[in-house]
């Protein structure tokens, strides 16, 4: 593991822009764990540009979402898919069959989560994942004292994080 040191986010989003675009251009066809808030941001603002002056190419590449609120889906405005789609699906053409998102408005969401694994599954692995993390210490809405062998699963969110989660909705 490398650490890095950055002065600010701007710094911070341009040296995580590089190293994924790096690591992702050695992969035929990689899946990318992208998750929303403001952690992420500036890298998916960097991606963005990077393919509209086509000094990049992802074509080739999956998307996989992160995480999302139980109750809510792509169409909800506050949605983590929502968000998605105005930061980095959206502006670079994400085609659908590209993207396997959670519908957190399912039914089923233990059918949710089967689903992700099998999209895991058949990319052979997340190749990398964007991670935020969350003002009391959970990182991509695994709250603290998630055994880290859990795979896609549903959790009961911490005070903290759905109190710090309203600002991504309007009131």
């Amino acid at each position: 593991m490398q650490l890095n040191l950055l002065k600010d986010k701007e710094t911070l989003s341009k040296k995580a822009t590089h190293d994924i675009t790096e690591i992702m251009s050695f992969k035929q066809n990689p899946l990318i764990c992208v998750a929303s808030g403001d952690s992420p941001s500036g890298i998916y603002k960097n991606i963005v540009n990077e393919v509209q002056k086509k000094n990049l190419n992802i074509d080739h590449w999956s998307f996989l979402g992160l995480d999302e609120w139980v109750g809510l889906n792509g169409a909800d405005e506050g949605s983590c898919r929502w968000h998605l789609n105005r930061e980095l699906f959206n502006p670079l053409n994400i085609k659908e069959a590209s993207i396997c998102f959670f519908d957190g408005a399912s039914k089923n969401l233990a059918q949710e989560c089967l689903n992700t694994e099998c999209y895991i599954q058949k990319h052979n692995g997340i190749e990398i994942a964007i991670l935020g993390l969350g003002m009391n210490g959970h990182i991509g809405m695994n709250e603290p004292q998630t055994p880290i062998s859990t795979r896609s699963h549903v959790i009961d969110l911490d005070t903290i994080t759905i109190e710090v989660g309203q600002k991504y909705f309007n009131k």
